[in-house]
């Protein structure tokens, strides 16, 4: 009976270092991005010509989304830590998956101003735990200029795989926006973007993307429609005015593909 109670104490006292570890780390994300948000106001209202605040924000962000790498690498529990307290206090938005093996951290650049630039930190669990910041310069042949900000994930499972559905944005200004259905998968250790399963006019391809005038937007503010079992996936139909109407597009999986049902 004393060995039982010892070996509990002792699993206690790691679970709260692993435990005060992870709020250090989260601790120590908040202090960085504040530091980025210092150099802004800086910028904005200091008086000094003799440094640049500008570069410093900028500067400072790179030193932010690499430790977020860096902890997103080496710390697993960072998969599903749900970071309360930095999603509190920053303009960050952590999206993932229901499996929990899928994450991405989107967050605006310094000095974005109406055309929107976003930073993104792709984490997902293979044979071990993975992070990165690249995003694929072209996507179905586009050049991707601009990262977009992700929103959220949702996920389809296939007898050997599982095909993770991303709905993000991108803005050229504070009204003229584009929202994309972004397919991922994650095969051999490595998160592929070329997950061609949506078979449209033009052939296939692993995303949808439409454009519209952000002040037509519907009351509850949805763009994109995905069941829970993520067999279907709905966009709205934009007008030649890029006005979102109150009709969809549905695309359904057939066992192969999605594919665009008939109206």
């Amino acid at each position: 009976m004393k060995r039982v109670y010892l070996t509990f104490l002792l699993f206690l006292s790691i679970s709260q270092v692993f435990a005060q570890d992870i709020k250090a780390i989260e601790k120590d994300l908040i202090a960085s991005f504040n530091y980025i948000d210092s150099m802004m106001v800086m910028e904005s209202n200091s008086d000094d010509t003799t440094y640049n605040y500008r570069d410093s924000a900028i500067d400072a962000n790179e030193r932010f989304a690499n430790k977020l790498v860096n902890y997103c690498t080496n710390v697993p529990r960072t998969l599903t830590y749900g970071f309360p307290e930095l999603l509190k206090e920053l303009t960050i938005n952590i999206a993932t998956s229901t499996d929990g093996k899928f994450r991405i951290y989107s967050w605006s650049t310094p000095f974005e101003g109406t055309m929107g630039s976003y930073v993104n930190v792709f984490q997902y669990m293979s044979n071990k735990i993975y992070a990165t910041r690249s995003y694929p310069d072209t996507v179905d042949g586009e050049r991707m200029y601009l990262n977009p900000f992700y929103v959220d994930i949702h996920q389809l499972k296939l007898k050997d795989s599982t095909i993770y559905i991303c709905h993000c944005y991108l803005n050229g200004s504070s009204k003229d926006y584009s929202d994309i259905v972004q397919l991922y998968m994650i095969k051999d250790n490595v998160l592929n973007t070329k997950t061609n399963l949506i078979k449209t006019k033009s052939g296939l391809t692993s995303r949808l993307h439409f454009e519209y005038d952000r002040s037509t937007l519907p009351s509850n503010g949805q763009l994109v429609k995905c069941e829970d079992d993520g067999k279907t996936i709905k966009i709205p139909v934009v007008n030649t005015n890029q006005q979102v109407t109150n009709k969809w597009i549905t695309y359904r999986f057939d066992g192969q593909y999605f594919v665009r049902e008939k109206k």
